[in-house]
């Protein structure tokens, strides 16, 4: 027998692959027209270093890893093989070895943004807040026009409870870009928090307009309706059509079930609960929520089953609700 065929990839995946890879070009295409310091000049390290570009781009981190490493060590002044380095380990949730890459890119070339750019990311990824907002404002220090590093700093301040400076910069990131559709959408989020749910709409329905495919804004759309409209049925159309763009948006069928079981549709909820553990086995918090699902659709025996799941998963209180329940 030959060797097995790779599964296909399906339509929603290629989708997903080829928005990631035309979202990364562009970020590269944009930082490189800023870059003041020149490339390598060894044909070979260039080699090693568009192998690994094409790699990353495939989500072969290892592999990009394994390139990028090849070309420094051909070049060891070749500062954008060790910012995509730093990418690629970052990628791979290796924060503290990217931030070494990042550092010798910095050290290399000290007026890179997009190093500074990455290295919040990381930073901010280790809980390092501080000095994540360091490096957003040296990013955009270095260039003004950087409208990622201004959405990121916003959502960075979100976090920090500024709000105010939080709107400011998702208002810079939607000047400089005015086609940015995650600056809209995480200023819509921003509105809908502060209550100003026309502004959040008005936000949402933009980057429904700028890109329909973009399976992420009508998910928030939904949340919107859910949790602060209470408005079930529309929270339900907009998971839906959410689901329909991406078929392995596992927290979207999670959210489609919550809303089902508000409405006491236990069965259709339970159905989306199975998809989302399908999709993702060790979600906790589908578990819990399909195990309420079954107690109130009188299967005693699988809630205490999927609430013990969720507690190993790490639901504290799930064991609350076995005790009270269950024993």
């Amino acid at each position: 027998m030959g060797p097995k065929e790779k599964p296909k990839k399906t339509l929603a995946e290629r989708m997903e692959m080829f928005d990631r890879i035309r979202e990364y070009l562009q970020l590269k295409v944009e930082s490189r027209k800023n870059k003041r310091f020149p490339n390598s000049n060894i044909p070979e390290a260039k080699a090693f270093f568009y192998k690994g570009e094409v790699k990353a781009l495939t989500q072969d981190f290892i592999g990009a890893i394994v390139d990028f490493s090849q070309a420094i060590e051909l070049d060891p002044q070749y500062a954008d093989a060790y910012l995509n380095r730093g990418y690629s380990k970052a990628s791979s949730k290796d924060h503290i070895g990217a931030i070494k890459d990042y550092n010798k890119t910095i050290e290399i070339c000290p007026l890179y943004a997009e190093a500074f750019y990455n290295r919040a990311i990381s930073m901010n990824s280790l809980q390092l807040v501080k000095e994540a907002l360091q490096d957003y404002n040296r990013a955009i220090e270095i260039n003004p026009l950087y409208a990622e590093a201004y959405n990121n700093r916003g959502l960075l301040k979100h976090s920090i409870q500024d709000n105010d400076g939080a709107i400011e910069d998702f208002n810079k990131a939607v000047e400089i870009k005015p086609l940015f559709v995650e600056a809209y959408n995480n200023r819509g989020l921003l509105k809908d928090s502060c209550q100003d749910y026309d502004g959040a709409i008005q936000d949402f329905n933009k980057a429904i307009e700028i890109n329909p495919r973009f399976a992420g804004t009508y998910y928030n759309r939904g949340e919107m309706e859910m949790e602060s409209f209470q408005d079930y049925i529309s929270a339900m159309q907009y998971f839906t059509k959410a689901i329909e763009l991406n078929p392995l948006f596992s927290v979207a069928y999670l959210e489609r079930g919550r809303a089902k079981a508000a409405r006491y549709y236990f069965n259709a909820a339970i159905e989306d609960y199975d998809k989302a553990i399908e999709i993702n086995p060790q979600y906790a918090e589908a578990y819990f929520n399909r195990g309420n699902a079954k107690y109130k659709n009188d299967d005693k025996e699988g809630a205490c089953l999927d609430w013990n799941k969720a507690g190993k998963l790490g639901i504290k209180n799930a064991y609350d609700v076995i005790k009270k329940y269950c024993e």
